[in-house]
């Protein structure tokens, strides 16, 4: 297996014929044939998977319930327009609630497959 060091560098090794194939975000994909980096019509999607959220923001169980909601609402009524969040995320216009069990499915299958462990040892940092 090789590694490219980002979806971007994939997709240009995919471009450029440096690899046959590579698994991507569709929404870098995007982003970079807007921006003409890449020729969409020269490039095949063999599989897609559901859409599932890009990132997530989240509180401690145990965090105080006042502060929790007031977290909540700051997300939930967060205006995307004239700022920097808009702009990386133009695809969206709000925060909504997710859930890890309903909308990373995908992503705990692939990482399933990849052997993917979540332990102690493996979220220390070094």
């Amino acid at each position: 297996m090789v590694y490219s060091g980002g979806h971007d560098r994939s997709i240009l090794g995919v471009a450029n014929g440096d690899y046959a194939a590579a698994p991507v975000a569709s929404s870098v994909l995007d982003r970079m044939a807007d921006r003409g980096v890449v020729d969409r019509d020269k490039l095949r999607v063999i599989f897609e998977t559901e859409s599932f959220p890009t990132t997530a923001f989240g509180t401690a169980h145990n965090l105080n319930p006042k502060l929790a909601l007031l977290i909540r609402k700051a997300f939930f009524t967060f205006d995307f327009e004239g700022n920097s969040v808009g702009e990386e995320f133009s695809d969206a216009d709000r925060f909504i609630p997710i859930t890890y069990r309903q909308h990373w499915k995908d992503i705990r299958t692939i990482q399933q497959a990849n052997g993917v462990e979540y332990t102690q040892e493996g979220l220390s940092e070094e």
